[in-house]
């Protein structure tokens, strides 16, 4: 990370919370559903995931690119959004995407 200009901060928070807490999606049954994290990351004013779990819509790219490039918000990706929306209620996750009617046209091969 050192190679990629990450200072040791920044280094000691990604692997505190790689080696403390790992990647795993949060299900307290205590504190009320704030949503699934779809259109916030690690800038958004109250966010509540990283590193308290993340949720199946934070965006863990950016996330991981905010601590890589030293918590600078202009070091990120623009994929901002599923293909398919996330859904409301547990379990959250979206369905799986199908092949289009031509994969030859649309790269749906199964």
């Amino acid at each position: 990370m050192t190679a990629l200009g990450t200072n040791s901060r920044n280094i000691v928070i990604l692997a505190s919370v790689a080696v403390a807490k790992g990647d795993y999606l949060r299900l307290d049954l205590s504190k009320p559903n704030a949503g699934v994290g779809f259109g916030e990351n690690v800038t958004t004013p109250n966010y509540s995931g990283f590193p308290n779990g993340r949720r199946p819509g934070d965006d863990t790219i950016n996330t991981l690119l905010y601590f890589i490039g030293n918590q600078n918000p202009a070091v990120h990706e623009v994929v901002n959004h599923n293909d398919v929306l996330l859904g409301g209620t547990f379990p959250f996750f979206a369905p799986p995407n199908q092949p289009l009617e031509n994969p030859a046209i649309d790269n749906t091969q199964n």
